[in-house]
C-alpha cells in the first residue's frame, strides 16, 4: 500500500517506489464540485517532502484517476504533459485494492461535504421535466444527490437502505414521501426490491403499498424509523425543501437555455451577439448549444457507504 494518512498531520502521504528507493510526498485530493455528478474521478496533487528533495526541486505532480474503472481519467490523460502521465502510470502499477479503497473514502467524504454545503442554486441537477410536469413522478432524494446521508434500518437481520422519494410538482404542496427498501448484501451491495411504503411526514401517518409489501407490518416498520432516524419527520421535511428547491432552480435554468435559444435562432449572422461580447454573432455564439441546456436524466446504482 503506498497511500497512507499521517498520524501527526492527518494528510494523505504516498511512498512510491523509485529505482531501489523510495519516494514520499504529500498529497492534496480533490472532486468535482457538483454535489449532483456521479464521477468517480479525483484529482491528487503530489508535493515532494523536503527531505527527498534533491539539489533541483522535484515539480509538483498532479494526476486523475477515475476510482471506478481503477485507471488513469481519460480527460486527464488527453490533456496532461508526458511527464504527468508517465508519473501517473507509475503510481497505477504500484497501487493495491487498499490504495483505491482509501481514495474511495477521501472522494466520498468530498462530496459528502459539498453535497451538505451547497445550495440549492448552485446545485446543477438533471430532470426529466416533461415527466415530472405531466405525471408528478417522485424523485428520490440520494438519486438527485448521490452522495447524500441514507437512512437505513434492520429489519429480521436483514439491512436495507431506505430511500425516500418525493414529488417536486411546482405548485404541489403535499407533504407525501414513498419510502423504498433496498436490502444490503455483504460484498454485494444494494439489490433490487420491490419493498415499500407511503408516508405523509405532516400528518405523520403511514399506508401500506399493496404490490409492494413490506419486510414486517407497517407499524412496527415506523417505529424502527422513528427511533433510528433523529427527528424522522424533520429530516423529511427539510429533505423534501431542499429537492424542491433544487428542481425549481433547475427548471428555471432549462427554460433559460430554451429561451436563449430561441433568440439565437432570431438573431442575424451579422448582428451583434446576444451573449453581450461585442462581437458579430457567427464570430461568437452561432451555433453553439446554449449554456446549461437539460439533459434527461439516467439511471444509476446508488453506491452505500457505511
Amino acid at each position: 500500500m503506498i497511500f497512507t494518512i499521517d498520524e501527526q498531520t492527518s494528510r494523505l502521504i504516498t511512498k512510491l517506489p523509485d529505482g531501489e528507493g523510495v519516494k514520499e510526498y504529500d498529497c492534496v485530493t480533490d472532486t468535482c464540485r457538483n454535489p449532483a455528478c456521479r464521477c468517480q474521478t479525483v484529482t491528487i496533487s503530489f508535493r515532494a517532502r523536503r527531505s527527498v528533495v534533491p539539489a533541483q526541486p522535484e515539480p509538483e505532480r498532479k494526476v486523475a484517476l477515475d476510482l471506478g474503472t481503477r485507471t488513469v481519467d481519460d480527460t486527464f490523460r488527453k490533456g496532461a504533459s508526458q511527464p504527468d502521465i508517465a508519473f501517473a502510470e507509475a503510481l497505477l502499477a504500484a497501487m493495491e485494492p487498499a490504495d483505491f479503497e482509501l481514495l474511495d473514502r477521501l472522494h466520498f467524504s468530498i462530496k459528502r461535504r459539498e453535497t451538505e454545503q451547497a445550495k440549492p442554486a448552485e446545485i446543477l441537477a438533471q430532470f426529466d421535466f416533461d415527466e415530472i410536469e405531466r405525471s408528478s413522478i417522485m424523485q428520490a432524494y440520494n438519486d438527485i444527490l448521490p452522495f447524500a446521508e441514507t437512512m437505513q434500518v434492520v429489519v429480521d437481520g436483514i439491512e436495507y437502505v431506505v430511500l425516500d422519494q418525493y414529488c417536486v410538482k411546482p405548485g404541489c404542496g403535499c407533504s407525501d414521501v414513498h419510502l423504498n427498501l433496498l436490502p444490503i448484501e455483504e460484498g454485494a451491495g444494494v439489490l433490487e426490491t420491490s419493498c415499500s411504503v407511503n408516508a405523509n411526514y405532516g400528518a405523520k401517518t403511514w399506508q401500506q403499498v399493496e404490490d409492494e409489501p413490506l419486510p414486517c407490518d407497517v407499524a412496527t416498520f415506523r417505529r424502527l424509523m422513528e427511533s433510528n432516524v433523529p427527528n424522522f419527520y424533520t429530516k423529511l421535511k427539510a429533505r423534501h425543501k431542499k429537492l424542491s428547491s433544487i428542481y425549481t432552480n433547475a427548471r428555471k435554468r432549462a427554460r433559460a437555455s430554451i429561451a436563449d435559444g430561441i433568440r439565437q435562432e432570431q438573431v442575424g449572422r451579422n448582428d451583434p451577439c446576444p451573449c453581450g461580447s461585442g462581437r458579430k454573432f457567427k464570430k461568437c455564439c452561432m451555433g453553439k448549444a446554449p449554456r446549461g441546456a437539460d439533459a434527461r436524466r439516467t439511471e444509476t446504482t446508488i453506491s452505500i457507504r457505511q
